[in-house]
């Protein structure tokens, strides 16, 4: 029974000593991620007001007015962990000089939502976290601040859409879910906070072969088309097919790979079908439209 209670103790002993050694890494690895952004930003700072940056713009053709040239001090966020400082000179901001590149502490991120730091008057700050702790910081009034988490953020540097800590989806493969942001710079289209897969047509044939230049194929009326194609359902339990012959005639199937076969008829001298194929799956998630999955077919008709 002693031994018992001598590895109860030392095991309870263990499991505090490690909570609190978790807690205090937590704790410090959030402190010095803070520190570290801070201090990026009075580097970024001391560059601004020093007008180190003012050779460089000139090089890049950047006009003064006023005696001076304009420019906007940022630290901007490459990805949750990598972050830029730099200056955007004037009206060459897509090309900015870079002051330096960072990378956040081991398990320290930033939140999703703000893409950095624009130094300035206004407000503009991002929130850090480590395994649920959140600190906030950032810039005001031309100095360096920390505020409350639950404090706006303001304003944010335009970035890439990873340095929102969002995802650029794949049109083809990927359905945008969640929040979208139409600010990024490299896929405004398809930024969103996450990312889920949807039916892909693969295949999209017929028998006679269409004319895969043109999109077209040409038949004559009363002639049977045969359809036939391959979906790939990704991760959803379930699609269904719907095949639109483009004549008022719809099938749906619930097979990620089949042939069919579908008779035209045309009492005019030709008749034009625009053929089209989609996929749905259990979730509500359509395939994208791709040049592969529609096709027109002309009938010379007896007209």
């Amino acid at each position: 029974m002693r031994i018992v209670k001598i590895l109860f103790k030392s095991l309870l002993t263990l499991i505090i000593l490690g909570a609190m050694s978790a807690f205090i890494a937590r704790e410090t690895l959030l402190i010095l991620g803070s520190r570290q952004v801070t201090n990026s930003l009075s580097d970024l700072k001391n560059a601004y007001y020093k007008k180190s940056y003012l050779s460089k713009c000139m090089a890049r053709g950047s006009e003064f007015v006023a005696g001076d040239i304009f420019a906007i001090a940022q630290l901007r966020f490459l990805s949750s962990t990598l972050y830029v400082t730099e200056i955007l000179c004037g009206q060459f901001s897509i090309d900015p000089t870079v002051i330096d590149r960072q990378q956040l502490p081991p398990f320290v991120e930033k939140v999703p939502g703000s893409s950095g730091i624009i130094w300035g008057e206004s407000r503009s700050g991002i929130l850090l976290e480590i395994f649920g702790r959140r600190k906030a910081v950032g810039a005001e009034d031309e100095a360096i601040i920390d505020f409350s988490q639950d404090s706006p953020l303001g304003m944010s540097p335009i970035s890439i859409c990873a340095g929102y800590g969002f995802v650029c989806c794949q049109p083809e493969s990927q359905h945008g879910a969640g929040e979208k942001l139409t600010q990024a710079i490299d896929c405004p289209k398809s930024c969103f906070s996450s990312c889920i897969s949807r039916p892909i047509v693969l295949a999209f044939n017929t028998q006679p072969a269409m004319d895969k230049q043109t999109n077209t194929l040409v038949i004559d009326t009363s002639t049977p088309v045969t359809f036939s194609y391959v979906i790939d359902q990704g991760e959803a339990k379930s699609i269904v097919a719907s095949l639109d012959y483009g004549d008022g005639a719809i099938d749906q199937f619930f097979a990620e790979n089949l042939v069919t076969e579908h008779t035209y008829v045309c009492a005019d001298n030709f008749c034009s079908y625009n053929v089209k194929l989609t996929a749905e799956d259990d979730r509500g998630i359509l395939s994208a439209e791709l040049p592969i999955t529609a096709f027109t077919i002309i009938v010379r008709g007896d007209g």
